[in-house]
């Protein structure tokens, strides 16, 4: 009945405004993805490398690690809605209000990524580990309030490019299969940045052939003779081609980050991020221009207060639920990206699997693009995303349970890893279609345009998804008493905890995101059919009132 109502509103031309503010074209489309192409080929460093860089360049705790993380965000909740209502209450120009931020952030960003990998030991040898951490702190925090300073209004220009729903479905997909594409460049440095640990024959080092371990492992003897070998003073090692290679607790090959690859990626990286976002800012239209907050009655100002926003956001079941959503999304993305780096070079000996592993996330995504919108039609947004979280959850709780038989047959865990990105791509794919119909029914339901303002609520809650991200990783790794450093051995016991946690950490985080899907967000197929009729008669309504007004470059 809904999308019969919608068709009848279009083609009455009483109104018409949807139709007035869409009509994208592939250009348009392609602009949109490259800002989180560009964002995350920044912020992938982030995710993939910089913690490992962290504990095994810089040598700093996890511990303050995690404090500094934590910190960080909670910045973030003053920053986060600061540039929020700067770009609100930003005059439009020429240039837009939203998408100038990314010619704006461009060149800044890309600095501040490069700050963060520099190791800068002048500082370190004047003033010690303490030089490090104050260093490390203020090029983290600096990355972030410039990060926010361009995705806040990138992201807020999703309500405002089109209002049409199957647009904005296919530009979500658009927008994930950007970020997506910026994340290889980071794996492919994931695959060159570790090297074995290389030894010379001498009295303290204890030889093994290939034979050797496999007879060892057979036996059940693998574990206790190189834990005996270090006890006693000794180095077990690997006889690979003549060349000895260090060998850790649990039989396999150690290595060694190293920091040529990490620099060179991430400079080229952070290059490459400046250019797209400043191609993102000429490709990209505001079609739905919202009238200056000094043109508005004192009325209308009042209403359009911080406070009455925030309140009205989070009254509406479908926002806090794609909060939540977004919130556990991100955070369970970030944990196996920053975990993995540590189970698959320190546990598998395995450092390729790293890239194996991330294919096998967006692989699926590169498929169920081509089907998301029809998937949407037929079910809803919601109903699929509850589905694929699901499929996630139960994928990485099999992981947790089969760790014997995968501990034997490592690619195992990579068959899991793809059965769960497919789970996960159906929601990367459409949450930011999901966040904006969410802020579209605030909008309906109280009356207030504030994309800004609410779109940096949701990405607080995508920055407290960091958070429980940093406690987790560094929690765990201080759980299992992980060392810290260059060349550092793990226990045998240290690696079998990195594993459970590994699986059983994404299990919780993707099961509770599935529950929220079920009995939180709103908006199912035909709640969100509705959402588009009212959104055309809310259209109409402004236009009347001299709220907004229709970009004519949309006709261009």
């Amino acid at each position: 009945m809904a999308e019969e109502k919608m068709q009848s509103v279009e083609s009455s031309g009483n109104a018409g405004y949807i139709s007035r503010t869409s009509g994208l074209k592939q250009k348009d489309y392609i602009g949109y993805a490259l800002g989180d192409f560009a964002g995350c080929l920044c912020f992938a460093t982030v995710t993939t490398l910089l913690q490992k860089y962290y504990t095994d360049i810089l040598g700093l705790s996890p511990l303050f690690i995690m404090i500094m993380f934590i910190v960080a965000r909670v910045w973030d909740a003053i920053n986060d809605p600061i540039m929020g209502r700067i770009v609100d209450l930003r005059k439009p120009n020429k240039n837009g209000r939203y998408r100038v931020w990314m010619k704006y952030v461009s060149i800044p960003l890309a600095v501040a990524t490069v700050l963060m990998f520099l190791p800068w030991t002048g500082m370190a040898n004047a003033m010690g580990n303490v030089g490090t951490m104050v260093f490390a702190t203020i090029t983290y925090v600096a990355f972030g309030m410039i990060y926010t300073m361009h995705q806040i209004p990138y992201g807020s220009l999703a309500s405002i490019v089109t209002t049409d729903v199957k647009e904005r479905n296919k530009l979500s997909v658009f927008r994930s299969v950007g970020a997506a594409l910026g994340s290889v460049p980071v794996l492919l440095v994931t695959m060159i940045w570790a090297k074995s640990n290389l030894l010379t024959a001498g009295p303290t080092v204890i030889e093994y052939s290939s034979s050797d371990i496999a007879s060892m492992k057979e036996a059940g003897t693998l574990v206790t003779t190189l834990q005996n070998d270090y006890a006693n003073g000794n180095t077990p090692a690997l006889v690979d081609g003549g060349v000895l290679k260090q060998l850790g607790e649990n039989g396999q090959v150690l290595t060694t980050v190293q920091y040529l690859p990490i620099i060179i990626g991430v400079a080229v990286s952070a290059v490459i991020a400046a250019v797209l976002l400043f191609l993102a800012y000429k490709w990209n239209k505001e079609r739905v221009i919202a009238v200056s907050r000094e043109e508005k009655t004192k009325e209308n100002k009042q209403k359009n207060g911080v406070l009455a926003i925030i309140k009205a956001l989070f009254k509406n079941r479908s926002f806090v639920g794609v909060c939540l959503v977004g919130m556990l999304l991100l955070a369970g993305q970030m944990f196996t990206q920053s975990f993995y780096t540590y189970l698959f070079n320190d546990m598998f000996g395995m450092n390729w699997m790293n890239m194996v592993s991330m294919v096998c996330t967006y692989l699926p995504m590169a498929v169920l693009m081509l089907f998301a919108g029809k998937l949407v039609r037929k079910f809803g947004k919601k109903e699929i995303c509850a589905v694929g979280a699901s499929i996630a959850a139960v994928s990485n709780l099999a992981l947790f349970f089969l760790q014997p038989v995968i501990v034997k047959i490592p690619f195992l865990f990579l068959a899991f890893c793809l059965l769960s990105g497919v789970g996960l791509s159906i929601i990367t794919l459409e949450i930011w279609a999901i966040a904006t119909d969410a802020i579209d029914d605030v909008e309906v339901k109280t009356g207030m345009r504030n994309d800004g303002t609410s779109y940096s609520a949701f990405m607080f809650f995508r920055k407290f998804g960091q958070v429980i991200a940093a406690v987790a990783v560094n929690a765990a790794l201080l759980a299992m008493n992980y060392r810290t450093g260059a060349g550092q051995v793990q226990t045998a016991q240290t690696l079998d905890t990195m594993y459970k946690m590994a699986t059983i950490i994404p299990a919780v985080m993707f099961g509770v995101m599935a529950l929220v899907f079920f009995f939180v967000y709103a908006l199912n197929h035909k709640k969100t059919a509705e959402l588009q009729v009212a959104k055309e008669e809310l259209l109409a309504k402004q236009v009347a009132n001299n709220e907004i007004t229709i970009g004519e470059e949309a006709h261009q």
